[in-house]
């Protein structure tokens, strides 16, 4: 599968040297034979909302909304969208990755290579607008190329929940705070009322 529940995929995307994204499937649902993985779905109370409303603090990244994975192997992203992934194709399968701008997708390569340490099965799919996905068996989408105007590859960097690769810090790797610390901050106002302005010092 391109994504597991339970696993969060940080990418980097194409001119940037640290995590750009990250992508999860949040829930899975069975609807008849497919699965369907809704990704990025975190919502939170909302106190300035009317009562008992949430908003959406996580938003669909560059895959949408949600995939749906067919028995078949074939999965459907940007969904309702266009592009299809087609798990179990093996070197020289084809098929229309994007209905919408018309690319096709073929499998041109079927290796071996390391992927975070470990031996693993990777897929070359190479699309007719220039483009390439590579797929790996044990940790999905290694690159994938976003899709309109401006396109961006996608390149995965690590795996949460596993500690595979770079992961996103947590707060207290950033903020290694405890109870009972003082913080002393010095700060300033000014006021522009007055002809070249006057000022007080403060501290926190």
């Amino acid at each position: 599968s391109p994504l597991n529940a339970h696993d969060k995929y940080n990418f980097r995307a194409t001119g940037y040297n640290f995590i750009t994204n990250t992508i999860w499937a949040d829930s899975v649902k069975t609807s008849g034979s497919d699965s369907v993985f809704y990704m990025n779905r975190v919502v939170i109370d909302c106190d300035t909302c009317s009562p008992g409303w949430f908003k959406l603090s996580g938003q669909p990244d560059f895959l949408k909304g949600r995939m749906i994975r067919k028995a078949d192997g074939t999965c459907n992203f940007r969904d309702p969208g266009s592009v299809v992934i087609r798990t179990f194709a093996h070197q020289g399968d084809s098929w229309i990755y994007d209905s919408l701008n018309n690319i096709q997708a073929q499998v041109t390569a079927e290796l071996t290579e390391p992927v975070f340490g470990t031996p693993d099965s990777v897929k070359e799919i190479s699309l007719t607008n220039g483009h390439m996905i590579r797929l790996s068996k044990n940790s999905g989408f290694l690159q994938v190329p976003s899709s309109g105007a401006n396109i961006f590859i996608y390149a995965l960097e690590g795996i949460e929940g596993r500690n595979v690769g770079k992961i996103v810090l947590k707060f207290r790797e950033i903020y290694n705070f405890n109870p009972g610390d003082i913080f002393q901050y010095e700060g300033s106002t000014m006021s522009y009322a007055v002809p070249y302005g006057e000022g007080t010092s403060y501290l926190e």
